[in-house]
């Protein structure tokens, strides 16, 4: 991650970029919020829109989480990221900010934290509120798999399920690759078959959820 600060005093700006791209360009004092609870920041992809996500510890990492009140805005730009507490400490030293307090505002990551960082790769949007109704619109855009042994029906079933039930968090990427088709036209490359047989849903950085 690259820290660009510039400006001074009350009108510091900041550019931070992530493998390559602009992250946010704009006035620190807009860059960060926590008045819901969460840590949260406002990223805008170097455009004039911001785009909440909430930080989130993952063992000793923090990942950009989407948004759940907002995320399923056909507007709404997220991409997965995760940074070491290290990046976060230097980011918020930069920026002028005590990093041991802000990180205490950092809740551990959870489930269905994960689930909605899977669902959002998929790139699909519906305008909805709802993770539930959102998961059964991305079913029915879903027309076919690579792997015709796999059934969309089971898949997002398992999915649901896996909601609200505790679910096995591995770091390892091995097995066969499944995509699924949507009617869109993307190929979405959603799940690993693991060697033991079991579904998992790929998440970035080798980061996988067993079904």
């Amino acid at each position: 991650m690259d820290i660009s600060i510039y400006g001074e005093d009350y009108y510091e700006k900041m550019m931070l970029e992530y493998e390559g791209k602009i992250i946010y360009q704009g006035y620190i004092d807009d860059f960060v919020t926590s008045e819901k609870g969460n840590l949260e920041l406002k990223l805008n992809y170097d455009s004039n829109k911001n785009q909440s996500i909430i930080l989130k510890k993952m063992k000793d990492k923090i990942v950009f989480v989407p948004n759940v009140e907002i995320c399923f805005s056909s507007e709404y730009n997220y991409e997965i990221m995760m940074i070491s507490i290290k990046e976060f400490e230097d980011l918020w030293i930069k920026m002028k900010y005590n990093p041991s307090n802000d990180l205490e505002l950092i809740c551990e990551i959870t489930n269905e934290d994960i689930l909605l960082m899977w669902l959002l790769t998929s790139g699909y949007r519906n305008d909805n509120t709802s993770i539930n109704i959102y998961i059964e619109e991305l079913k029915e855009n879903c027309i076919g798999t690579s792997n015709e042994e796999i059934q969309i029906e089971e898949v997002f079933d398992k999915v649901l399920y896996a909601k609200s039930h505790f679910t096995e968090c591995i770091y390892e990427d091995i097995g066969e690759k499944i995509y699924l088709y949507l009617d869109n036209g993307v190929e979405w490359n959603a799940l690993t078959k693991g060697t033991d047989n079991n579904l998992y849903l790929n998440i970035k950085y080798n980061i996988m959820i067993k079904l």
